[in-house]
């Protein structure tokens, strides 16, 4: 494609020209006069020259719109407000362009992907009733929003803290639902986000380009897609992308929102995307004094680079911004919430179990009572009081640390609660991190959570810290350390021996107790063999995180689900069928059932068979993990049960450690075990004819 202003020449599939930056999508030749009724610079609309002659005299598209009126027109398609004659309701009509139109390819995975978009069913995600072609005109039939564009507001008047959060929060639970369902939107920008006129309900459009989790980044011609000033580094490097990359897509919109500047841009494109993979924008409160720091930290913790250091996912974010409203504003936004009735920001209709990475709300979390007074019973014993969670990834862990953290449970467990300090910190976003910046982190969380209590604190570091703890001790404190994913230290090579000998030095001397999750147990993840010969594992007991117990599945299927008004105790057996007793999978089957739609279901199947697919096509890629992990060895003990095969003696040591591990589970004969899920069971049938595994 040659630019009609510089003519410089760009790959066919860019929408921006790579020289000068104009946008190609939308220019016509400059010495092509504009169609009459059309923007100048801009493509006639398709769709207007093509209307059939209805009844009455009357104009009638596609047989069935009428009415209809241009409100919008982009680099795709033009939009129009219509009368939908078969809904008897007011539609938009989004009409593509018919240079689109004419491509096939395009079309084609241009309906694969609507398709997609249309699976996510969310008040705050733009609705999709139909997509259809009349003639050579291909159209989109969408929910009709009386609103303006996020994008025209801050333009204007750029909304207050409150408001703005409000906001944010809206788009974070659209995110979460389009995630769940393995939909990544990929051109998140305030251009298409509306605010309703009369409800200020947030609705997040143009899901047309979205894509499932596996998809590339890029087109076949190497353009990246997306719009420049809000793309991430990975979508701008051509790389795959995944939920997090609409997490930095949002953190920009939050820039933009509450500092009234974008961080990177405008400019040309390819120069404004370079920005995003190797500048640091400049930080918020340098333009906006009076933004809360930990705003500001929320912000450019959506904004990290690096994949694995940003914001896990949508309802964290969402998490972290309640966090920063006053009560004040809290009871505002509820009050708004119950009466627009906008999702997510109460119990009843909310679908309770999004949230699979860390639950932290009390409402939400369900069983391991055992293991909660196991752990308090230990902190509350004396000296040395660690504990050490270990069990297989998605098991639990971060959720029932955040669970111990939480006040109205130290209530419940601990004598005196209000002589602890409890201290959370998530290593999984800080694996490389050093010695100081250990410390750095440690000390803002305990300025966080002891306040008032700690007055001024020391510099951060070793004598710092032994500072505090003897100044706790003094005032008979007891300060809990709760470190989730800890073998990000053990197996840092910046930690040297000393340092594990100064957190033992510090538990048998002073009123300090550390609280860790790992997947296995931490001297066999540590960087050397010095670390892992440490007596600082000697002041730990392990505790074995493991399933639910069939009771606790049972709570955890019927309860949430009861107190959301939507009961699936009747579907516990379908539930345990796909994820067995393991909570995070069972998590992923309960969302699917409470959101399932019957009328979006394949007639052809039964209901078993259409959630399973949906089960599949979230829990899928972890199912596949597992059986990435599992040696031969362990697949054939695997298939012998599967086949009902005797074990052999020696087969019976490979089972035990994958009853361990959770994959197998045992019946109330000990002789008796069977894979831990029967879906699981079924793909590892599949690997074996697949792979032809003797």
């Amino acid at each position: 494609m040659i630019c009609p202003h510089c003519k410089a020449e760009n790959p066919a599939s860019n929408w921006y020209c790579l020289n000068c930056g104009k946008n190609l999508r939308n220019q016509l030749d400059p010495d092509t006069p504009a169609a009459s009724g059309t923007t100048p610079g801009r493509q006639p609309a398709p769709a207007a020259v093509e209307l059939d002659t209805g009844r009455k005299g009357k104009t009638m598209f596609a047989g069935r719109y009428r009415d209809l009126v241009q409100i919008g027109d982009g680099a795709m398609a033009t939009v129009f407000r219509a009368r939908d004659t078969v809904l008897d309701q007011i539609v938009a009509l989004k009409v593509l362009h018919s240079d689109l139109a004419a491509n096939e390819q395009y079309i084609a995975r241009f309906k694969r992907e609507i398709a997609l978009a249309r699976t996510i069913t969310h008040p705050n995600v733009y609705r999709i009733y139909d997509i259809g072609q009349s003639g050579n005109v291909h159209f989109i039939s969408m929910e009709y929003i009386d609103g303006k564009e996020l994008k025209s507001i801050l333009e204007k008047k750029p909304p207050g803290m409150a408001e703005g959060i409000s906001i944010v929060q809206q788009i974070c639970l659209a995110l979460a639902q389009a995630h769940r369902k393995g939909v990544i939107h990929r051109d998140l920008k305030p251009q298409n986000i509306m605010i309703e006129k009369e409800t200020n309900r947030c609705v997040v459009m143009d899901f047309g380009i979205a894509i499932g989790e596996t998809s590339s980044a890029i087109t076949q011609t190497g353009a990246f897609v997306g719009t420049p000033e809000y793309i991430s580094p990975e979508q701008a490097n051509g790389l795959d992308v995944d939920q997090k990359t609409d997490i930095y897509s949002l953190g920009v919109i939050m820039y933009e929102i509450f500092t009234g500047k974008l961080p990177f841009g405008p400019g040309k494109p390819l120069a404004v995307a370079l920005k995003h993979i190797k500048e640091t924008p400049l930080a918020p409160r340098k333009l906006k004094p009076e933004l809360p720091q930990e705003l500001e930290a929320i912000i450019l913790k959506a904004m990290v680079k690096e994949r694995e250091q940003r914001c896990p996912d949508a309802l964290s974010l969402l998490a972290d911004l309640d966090s920063l409203l006053s009560e004040k504003d809290k009871s505002v936004r509820e009050s708004e919430s119950e009466r627009f009735q906008l999702p997510g920001l109460a119990l009843t209709g909310q679908n309770p179990y999004l949230n699979r990475t860390m639950i932290r709300d009390r409402r939400f979390f369900f069983g391991r009572k055992k293991e909660t007074a196991t752990i308090y019973s230990r902190l509350g014993a004396a000296r040395p009081q660690s504990v050490s969670i270990v069990g297989e990834r998605r098991i639990g862990k971060s959720s029932l640390l955040y669970h111990i953290k939480e006040e109205g449970n130290r209530l419940s467990y601990l004598k005196d609660s209000s002589r602890y300090i409890f201290i959370f910190i998530d290593f999984q976003e800080k694996r490389r991190v050093s010695v100081q910046e250990f410390f750095v982190s440690l000390f803002k969380a305990l300025k966080a959570e002891a306040g008032d209590k700690m007055g001024s604190l020391p510099k951060p570091g070793y004598d710092g810290f032994k500072e505090v703890c003897e100044k706790l001790d003094r005032e008979k404190m007891k300060l809990v350390l709760l470190f989730d994913e800890f073998e990000s230290i053990t197996k840092n090579k910046n930690f040297k021996p000393e340092f594990f000998a100064f957190l033992r030095s510090l538990a048998n001397n002073y009123n300090v107790a550390y609280v860790t999750s790992s997947v296995k147990n931490l001297q066999e993840l540590c960087h050397n063999r010095e670390i892992s010969d440490s007596p600082f594992f000697n002041i730990f007991s392990n505790l074995n995180l493991t399933s639910f117990t069939e009771t606790e599945a049972r709570q955890f299927v019927s309860e949430p689900s009861k107190n959301a008004g939507h009961p699936l105790e009747e579907h516990f057996d379908i539930v345990v069928e796909l994820a067995g007793y393991f909570p995070f999978y069972m998590a992923i089957a309960c969302s699917i059932l409470f959101d399932f739609d019957f009328e979006q279901a394949d007639p052809r199947k039964t209901v078993s068979e259409n959630v399973e697919e949906l089960f599949l096509d979230e829990a899928g890629m972890h199912f596949q993990f597992i059986l990435n992990s599992l040696s031969p060895e362990e697949i054939k003990v695997c298939r012998k049960i599967i086949d009902k095969d005797t074990l052999k003696d020696t087969d019976k040591y490979t089972v035990k450690d994958l009853v361990k591990r959770v994959y197998l589970i045992q019946n109330d004969s000990e002789e008796e075990v069977r894979l831990f899920s029967k879906t699981f069971a079924k793909l590892l049938v599949e690997k074996i004819i697949k792979k032809k595994i003797p």
